[in-house]
């Protein structure tokens, strides 16, 4: 029987292999629909053996990550997932780096915020609390709103919560990505001039522990730089700590 995964025949994944490589030369719908078939596949090392040697589908993704992220979160969401698995073996880090992937997640993590404060507007136009945590993105006077309406847009509040919990596993992909194919101090370095620790302490507020500890561990590996330090105390990242103490969550204090 023909190993299947989420739904997907990996022998018909791999009979059409090809056709969906040239489907990444073609309209977004199909990028997005060959991006996710890549996605589902990428948890099986050989896949990713496959993406690598094939001779175009790694530059491919690379480059529909650079020019089109932007234009889809689903498009940007399965290629963060599939550089996410290559950066979680060491020797694919090479490749990552001579196509440039840690910059342009970098990119598209700083995106995903500004993105994430848009969709908490929606929060507010719906006269809606926003979910706890999410006041520190950046969005004002949001907390303060008292859910006193008869009629809440519910089924806004629905689409809003669905879309930030595909957002944060984002976010913590892109993060992850990061940390693991920072592997010398001079990609670090490149990183911290992006004003990434201002963007990072704006998420210490969150309540998924994963995308907290993953937050927690990339602030530490940028804590060397005095200038990273400064932008900490800037953004006051000691009261942003604050909320983790007391902690029942061991997963966060067996790392620090």
């Amino acid at each position: 029987m023909a190993l299947t995964l989420m739904g997907f025949n990996h022998a018909k994944v791999l009979e059409n292999f090809e056709t969906h490589v040239e489907n990444l030369y073609e309209g977004l719908d199909a990028k997005i629909s060959a991006t996710s078939v890549f996605h589902n596949v990428s948890r099986h090392t050989e896949w990713l053996e496959m993406l690598l040697t094939h001779g175009n589908a790694l530059e491919a993704l690379a480059r529909i990550f650079r020019e089109e992220g932007r234009k889809s979160f689903n498009l940007r969401f399965n290629i963060i997932s599939i550089f996410f698995m290559f950066s979680l073996f060491p020797r694919f880090h090479k490749c990552l780096l001579e196509q440039k992937i840690g910059k342009t997640t970098l990119h598209m993590f700083i995106l995903e915020i500004q993105c994430i404060r848009t969709k908490l507007v929606k929060y507010e136009d719906a006269m809606v609390t926003p979910p706890i945590g999410y006041e520190e993105l950046g969005v004002t006077n949001v907390t303060n709103l008292i859910p006193r309406c008869k009629q809440v847009n519910t089924n806004l509040v629905k689409e809003v919560t669905i879309i930030l919990t595909y957002m944060e596993r984002l976010l913590y992909m892109a993060m992850g990505l990061l940390v693991n194919i920072a592997e010398d101090v001079t990609i670090e370095q490149k990183m911290q001039k992006c004003n990434l620790v201002e963007h990072l302490c704006k998420i210490l507020n969150q309540k998924t522990i994963a995308l907290v500890n993953i937050t927690l561990l990339f602030l530490k590996k940028l804590s060397i730089f005095k200038e990273s330090k400064d932008a900490m105390k800037q953004n006051k990242i000691v009261d942003q700590l604050s909320h983790l103490f007391p902690c029942k969550h061991e997963v966060i204090f067996c790392k620090f």
